[in-house]
């Protein structure tokens, strides 16, 4: 919500232009760990299979797609499974 209404808040305002700063600085959690700090994940558990729901928000209002599987995919031992129709809201968020 911050990223892409946040500077709502601030319209015509003086403090628009650091609300545009913070709002360009904010980060979902996975988007964060994969493109920012490039974070490399290593097996450590025995071979399991995972799906993975992305919710509404973050598909939808932060568009991040990729983050979560791309970390999931890095696991050897994870076996990812899609969401046969992942794309629709399961209305918790």
């Amino acid at each position: 919500m911050i990223r892409k209404h946040y500077t709502d808040l601030f319209n015509n305002d003086a403090l628009q232009c650091k609300s545009e700063s913070v709002a360009k600085q904010t980060y979902g959690l996975t988007e964060f760990l994969v493109h920012v700090l490039k974070i490399k994940f290593e097996d450590l558990g025995n071979p399991i299979k995972v799906t993975w729901h992305t919710s509404c928000h973050v598909k939808r209002e932060m568009e991040i797609r990729d983050a979560p599987k791309k970390l999931l995919r890095q696991l050897k031992d994870v076996e990812l499974l899609e969401l046969e129709r992942e794309d629709e809201c399961s209305r918790f968020g």
